[in-house]
């Protein structure tokens, strides 16, 4: 993942680099163009779950570093209306050297802990290098 440190959550409208043009451009336009559609899908599902109160998410997450995407996880979360599968694969987590994914847990554990959590619930789950499918499901 691109960032300006090992920091999980990061303002992305800060400027990451600058084109062949002259042109800077952000993190959160660099993302954009990364992840093109399927990132504009996810976003759009997103939305739509943290503006419908009604809705809650499930999640089944491999390599989840994505700052804003982390940040509405975590404040659906906080509102008792996320589960969430997290790897725990030694490619991208270490306990010895922590890095950046290694928050995510954390970030949802303490939400969970603010007392406003009801029913969002954490599970770690092994899963080997290239093992990837991302499942979300909106209820």
């Amino acid at each position: 993942m691109i960032r300006p440190s090992d920091e999980l959550l990061f303002d992305t409208s800060q400027v990451s680099g600058t084109d062949a043009a002259g042109n800077q451009y952000t993190y959160a336009e660099e993302y954009e163009w990364l992840g093109f559609t399927a990132r504009e899908k996810i976003f759009a599902l997103l939305d739509e779950v943290v503006q419908n109160k009604a809705l809650r998410l499930d999640v089944f997450a491999y390599d989840l570093n994505e700052p804003d995407m982390v940040k509405i996880l975590v404040k659906l979360a906080k509102e008792g209306r996320l589960r969430i599968i997290l790897d725990n694969a030694g490619l991208h987590h270490s306990k010895s050297a922590p890095k950046p994914e290694d928050a995510v847990a954390d970030l949802i554990t303490n939400a969970k802990a603010d007392g406003a959590i009801s029913e969002a619930s954490l599970d770690g789950m092994r899963t080997t290098r290239y093992s990837s499918s991302p499942t979300r499901r909106a209820r």
